[in-house]
């Protein structure tokens, strides 16, 4: 038989209830950050009369890259586990809240959509992917939002793959190989859960399926304020049964890769298979996902 999961303590309970106890009632509660009663300010559109606004902040993004890099080079990352990238990128991003165009969710969501318009690194092929969102019969508490489903949203990704790997794989579908033994990474992308995308993150998915000689794909869940809880986590586990029930990829060959906000997605989606009986991927690479909370309530492990 089955092990039942183990149960929270009386003490973890009453920890919990203590933690949730300000967002019980309709009040703002005294920590949030937003007060929705203030209007929430538009941000600039881009036009050809006020582009020139935008050449202070090419030209310092420019130096910002060149300092980034030079500083990197001489006296290494600001954290020992970056890597250029990622240096370049935070310097890129806090540099951006110092223009009120960007300093924004509408702002920030149209500045990284912009991803999506750099060119594939040489080493990768994209394949982009729509499909449709299915009624599935889902348990615990993603059952009301898979009841609303009518078949007609959409959810877009794209299957990543290195050259290298693409060639071994046409010649075993050329040599009709035994389906069923391709290894494939289901990515969630980070982003805070509300910017980037499977797009953005095409650098690190290329290098995936490079080093990991398989398929990725990277799907483009739903992101705030556009949605609210489970929005996302529903996303990520109807493109984990696509690719189970549809695609006929056996669980035991899928792993799921995510970074910060997704490696919160792929945690909540690994509990929420494992606590409603579903199979289970075979593993999962989390980077930069913090899980001080699992730390704080082992029973969730």
């Amino acid at each position: 038989s089955k092990p039942r999961p183990k149960q929270p303590s009386k003490e973890t309970k009453e920890a919990l209830n203590t933690l949730l106890e300000p967002y019980k009632g309709t009040s703002l509660p005294s920590s949030a950050r937003l007060d929705p009663t203030v209007p929430t300010r538009q941000p600039t559109k881009m036009t050809f009369g006020n582009a020139w606004r935008y050449v202070p902040f090419l030209v310092n993004q420019g130096v910002s890259i060149g300092t980034a890099l030079a500083s990197h080079a001489i006296y290494g990352p600001p954290k020992k586990s970056w890597g250029i990238e990622m240096s370049v990128f935070t310097k890129m991003l806090r540099d951006c809240a110092a223009y009120s165009e960007f300093a924004t969710i509408a702002g920030l969501q149209q500045f990284f959509d912009l991803g999506s318009f750099l060119p594939v690194p040489s080493d990768g092929l994209i394949t982009p992917v729509t499909f449709r969102v299915k009624k599935r019969g889902l348990k615990g508490f993603l059952a009301e939002a898979d009841a609303q489903e009518d078949g007609k949203r959409e959810l877009t990704g794209e299957w990543v793959v290195g050259k290298q790997t693409w060639r071994r794989l046409q010649a075993e579908w050329r040599n009709k190989q035994e389906k069923g033994r391709e290894r494939v990474i289901l990515y969630f992308h980070g982003g805070a859960y509300f910017i980037m995308s499977a797009a953005t993150h095409r650098p690190l998915t290329i290098a995936l399926s490079k080093y990991t000689d398989c398929r990725v794909f990277g799907i483009n869940y739903r992101l705030a304020p556009d949605t609210k809880f489970p929005g996302a986590l529903h996303d990520c586990v109807s493109s984990y049964f696509r690719m189970v029930d549809e695609l006929g990829i056996p669980p035991s060959n899928i792993v799921l890769g995510a970074d910060s906000a997704g490696g919160g997605l792929a945690m909540a989606t690994l509990l929420y298979l494992r606590d409603n009986g579903y199979p289970l991927p075979s593993g999962a690479m989390l980077f930069s996902v913090s899980t001080q909370i699992l730390k704080s309530f082992p029973f969730l492990l």
